[in-house]
C-alpha cells in the first residue's frame, strides 16, 4: 500500500500572490470609496451657489419660441445633468444667414420672422466657480463660447453659453 505524504509548499496557506492579489483588492475599495466621497462633497449644497446663465440658440423653426417655457427645467443630454431652470426668454430675432455674392463680399441675408429665428435668454443654475471652470452640481463643467445638447419638457436644442455669473 502507498504511504501518502504531505508535501512542503502543497498550496495550502498564504503566499506572495494571494497577499498581491488582496492588496490590489482593497486598493480598488479604496478608490472607490475616495471617488464618492469627492463626488458628494462638491455636491454638498453648502458648496453650491446660485448662478445665471445666459445664452443662445440659433437658427431654430419660429414655432419653437412656443416650446421655451419660462419655469421648464434645463436638462444635458448628454450626462442627464441639470442645468437649471428657464428663467427669462430676452430676445427673439430673425436669424442671419451670411452668404458671399458673386465678387467675393459677405452678405447678411435675415430670414422673415415667420421662418427661422434666433433666441436669447437666461437659465438659473445651481453650481460652483473653479479654477477649472464653473462646475455644474458637482458634476459636470461648462465654459462660456461652448455648446451644449440640452433638452426640456417641450423641445431638444443646441445651447451656446454667452456668460456664467454669480447672483
Amino acid at each position: 500500500m502507498a504511504k501518502l505524504t504531505r508535501k512542503k509548499g502543497s498550496g495550502k496557506g498564504w503566499n506572495l500572490i494571494d497577499f498581491i492579489v488582496l492588496l490590489l483588492i482593497f486598493i480598488c475599495l479604496l478608490g472607490i470609496i475616495i471617488r464618492v466621497w469627492r463626488v458628494d462633497w462638491f455636491a454638498g449644497s453648502s458648496n453650491l451657489r446660485e448662478h445665471e446663465i445666459y445664452f443662445s440658440v440659433t437658427d431654430i423653426a419660429y414655432t419653437s419660441e412656443d416650446a421655451l417655457v419660462i419655469g421648464d427645467t434645463v436638462t444635458l443630454c448628454e450626462g442627464g445633468a441639470v442645468l437649471g431652470t428657464l428663467k427669462s426668454i430676452d430676445s427673439v430675432l430673425p436669424s442671419t444667414l451670411y452668404v458671399k455674392d458673386a465678387d467675393g463680399n459677405v452678405l447678411s441675408v435675415n430670414y422673415p420672422e415667420s421662418i427661422r429665428i434666433d433666441v436669447t435668454g437666461t437659465v438659473s443654475s445651481l453650481g460652483k466657480t473653479t479654477d477649472n471652470g464653473y462646475l455644474l452640481g458637482g458634476t459636470a463643467y461648462l465654459a462660456p463660447g461652448k455648446a451644449y445638447r440640452v433638452q426640456t419638457e417641450h423641445m431638444d436644442f443646441t445651447l451656446n453659453i454667452l456668460d456664467i455669473e454669480e447672483n
